[in-house]
């Protein structure tokens, strides 16, 4: 709906989602290509039950292998995210060949540390940047930001080494997804990396890439937000404090199984996330006593609190 310029190729890098979802998908987007990971069957499998036990590895080889298969600028989202202006991806890509940026940001949920540098230049759709870091020195950022042992943070607080202002900063040079990425540079964020989800990892792997470049690389993001995310439901099941009583397999299940029917609309609410009112519309139907909406209210609040306390605009 909103993306021109080449043509592109549509990849989604599947985890565990069950069949019945993935042949719809096929069915409404024939052109779109799938991969699955090495767990995804197992994984599906406990989705498709709900099993409190479920496998925690993520699927790192699947990403690296996507990436290095792909073009040498790829756009990375996450499956809850959606466009929500026009976006030419032939004039990115040729901004980024010619002022040699590696990562152009899409998305950065109104929270300027996560952009923060010295503006390079501007165009009519995207402003390159110099990022403003305490260190670029790998030793010295690991030492400060990543070691957290023997109160050794609480020391560097307290001298104000340490701030996490300065540690957001750091978001600057690196994104999980919402950006067009240099295919070399985001392989380089992924070395060395165990099967959990490590982003401490990857912000070293970031600053080391940085300071082996110098100047010879630099970052960029669109003028303004063309990508919004949702924070009505989470790939996860992890307890979020008081709000521990909902089960998000649960709550998932009953979401998919509504758009599997057609009684889920993928663009109700756009551009902005699923109506609340329509959740739970849905969740009083099912009566579970895993879904309870009340629970999963405060689920939501406090979830989006998580991004609001780090300077995050969430709605």
């Amino acid at each position: 709906m909103h993306c021109t310029g080449a043509v592109y190729t549509i990849k989604i890098l599947d985890d565990g989602t069950p069949q019945k979802y993935l042949d719809k998908i096929v069915e409404q987007h024939p052109e779109v290509l799938i991969s699955r990971s090495a767990l995804a069957s197992q994984k599906a499998q406990q989705i498709t039950t709900t099993s409190s036990t479920v496998i925690k590895e993520i699927p790192v080889e699947l990403w690296v292998s996507a990436a290095k298969d792909a073009s040498d600028y790829f756009l990375m989202l996450e499956d809850d995210f959606w466009f929500t202006a026009a976006t030419n991806l032939d004039e990115l890509e040729t901004a980024m060949r010619r002022e040699k940026m590696i990562c152009l940001k899409l998305f950065w949920l109104g929270n300027p540390m996560l952009i923060h540098g010295k503006p390079l230049q501007k165009t009519d759709s995207y402003i390159q940047y110099r990022p403003a870091l305490f260190t670029k020195k790998p030793i010295l950022y690991r030492l400060i930001f990543r070691v957290n042992r023997y109160k050794i943070r609480k020391v560097l607080a307290l001298f104000k080494l340490y701030t996490l202002e300065k540690a957001l900063r750091y978001y600057s040079i690196y994104t999980v997804a919402g950006a067009v990425f240099q295919k070399d540079y985001f392989c380089a964020l992924w070395e060395d990396h165990s099967v959990t989800v490590d982003e401490g990892n990857q912000l070293q792997n970031a600053v080391s890439y940085l300071y082996k470049h110098q100047d010879d690389v630099h970052f960029g993001h669109t003028n303004e937000e063309v990508l919004q995310t949702g924070f009505t439901s989470s790939a996860t099941n992890n307890p979020k404090s008081t709000a521990a009583h909902l089960d998000m397999f649960h709550f998932n299940k009953c979401l998919n199984e509504a758009w599997l029917a057609g009684n889920l609309q993928a663009m109700e609410g756009y551009p902005n996330d699923f109506p609340s009112e329509s959740i739970t519309t849905l969740l009083f139907e099912n009566a579970l006593p895993e879904t309870q909406p009340e629970h999963w209210r405060l689920w939501m609040h406090e979830f989006k609190q998580q991004y609001r306390a780090i300077g995050c605009n969430i709605n």
